[in-house]
């Protein structure tokens, strides 16, 4: 009775196993950038642009230390800066768009992740720059950052749907942010 259980398990094992695999393969492409820091340089929109033209299905994700209130800023984010830092010392907090986010929205990005760069400030300015990403469609993730209670402060991963010519393919992408942020 027992080589009869165990053959029929080792059968119905096999048959599983061979029944998920398969030799199909495709190409997924994914440009990452990191340390932007607020500056998208030039060379960067034209460089994704003619990815693209090769490839409508490129994925674009920053690993991190994308938006940076301190260090480096110019143009519309050193103005948006200054606004948000006024509105703060004179406690009038207030939704304002991050310049930044329609920019990246322009290039192409899917997801950011956040860096320890993004934590320069407060609370409210980190919310206030979530927000503006979201809104502009392109998700903020980090898998290992928490409210207090516990539960996650933004999403970890997002599953994004690519078409190929062998069919549709999901990909995982995961956000980590520095343990040192914490």
């Amino acid at each position: 009775m027992n080589k009869k259980l165990i053959c029929t398990i080792i059968g119905v094992a096999t048959i599983l196993i061979a029944g998920c695999t398969s030799i199909k393969t495709t190409d997924v492409n994914i440009l990452a950038t990191t340390d932007l820091h607020g500056v998208l340089p030039n060379e960067l929109s034209e460089y994704v642009a003619n990815e693209k033209k090769k490839d409508k299905n490129i994925t674009l994700v920053d690993a991190g230390d994308f938006y940076d209130s301190e260090f480096g800023v110019s143009g519309d984010m050193l103005k948006f800066r200054d606004q948000v830092y006024e509105d703060y010392k004179n406690n009038n907090i207030q939704y304002r768009e991050v310049p930044l986010a329609k920019e990246m929205k322009d290039i192409g990005y899917d997801t950011v992740t956040l860096g320890n760069h993004e934590f320069v400030g407060n609370k409210q300015l980190l919310d206030n720059m979530i927000t503006s990403f979201e809104n502009q469609g392109i998700s903020v993730l980090s898998a290992n950052t928490y409210k207090k209670d516990g539960d996650s402060y933004i999403k970890p991963y997002v599953i994004k749907e690519i078409e190929t010519p062998q069919g549709t393919v999901k990909v995982g992408i995961l956000g980590l942010t520095i343990k040192e942020v914490g």
